[in-house]
């Protein structure tokens, strides 16, 4: 089983640490400051991790003196010292160059990311996929899209076509081609047919008026009015 040190005086990195590499299989062990870490790697029951994770800020002694002795210990000068930086905290990569670090990790780090750094820093027996202590290359700008004036797959995206527009009626006024629907039955009181909505069908000739102003037929009979009186003879 690959062992790995852990020295950080915060309490939660050493827990979240152990946490996270042990259930990977690897066998953690964590010192509280460089003094610590160090007489782990020197004692008696010395230890050899497959890899170092120490804190750049530590009391006794920091990680940049750590990394020092590490790498300055003929039998220890192999075993790869990734530092432990906090977002927030001052970082010396002179310093760091100097005490022959193989790179850093930055705090707080994601679990799976601290995983793979490990993995891939005894695979390849020095620093990985952790932070390199080199100047980090800028990345490229992205290149704005252009226009594809060939056979380009990568050809802008065109605004979809407009519908074409119905075609102009030759009638100005907009009326169909079919005849319009006939009319419905006209609700016309004085009886105007449905095939004389404005009630103008030839009507029945009226009676001529007589001549009597009386108002009686000629086969009527006479008038029941009483005779005037004759006038009275002079005296």
């Amino acid at each position: 089983m690959v062992s790995i040190l852990v020295a950080d005086d915060s309490p939660t990195i050493r827990r979240r640490a152990t946490a996270t590499l042990g259930d990977e299989g690897f066998d953690v062990q964590c010192a509280e400051d460089g003094e610590g870490a160090w007489a782990l790697l020197s004692g008696p029951e010395a230890i050899r991790p497959g890899v170092i994770l120490c804190d750049i800020l530590m009391p006794k002694l920091d990680g940049y003196d750590l990394c020092q002795r590490i790498k300055g210990d003929d039998s220890l000068k192999d075993t790869p010292v990734m530092l432990l930086r906090g977002t927030f905290e001052p970082w010396d990569e002179d310093r760091a160059r100097e005490a022959g670090a193989d790179g850093f990790i930055t705090k707080p780090f994601e679990p799976e990311n601290l995983v793979s750094t490990v993995k891939e820093i005894l695979a390849l027996g020095g620093a990985g996929s952790g932070e390199s202590l080199a100047e980090p290359v800028a990345p490229a700008p992205k290149a704005e899209p252009v226009e594809d004036v060939g056979n380009s797959t990568h050809a802008l995206p065109q605004a979809p076509a407009p519908e074409p527009a119905a075609p102009a009626s030759d009638d100005p006024f907009g009326s169909s081609d079919e005849a319009p629907a006939p009319a419905p039955a006209s609700d016309d009181p004085f009886g105007a047919s449905d095939d004389d909505p404005f009630g103008t069908a030839e009507q029945p000739a009226a009676a001529p008026a007589s001549d009597d102003p009386f108002g009686s037929s000629d086969d009527g009979p006479l008038s029941s009015a009483a005779p005037a009186p004759a006038a009275a003879a002079p005296a």
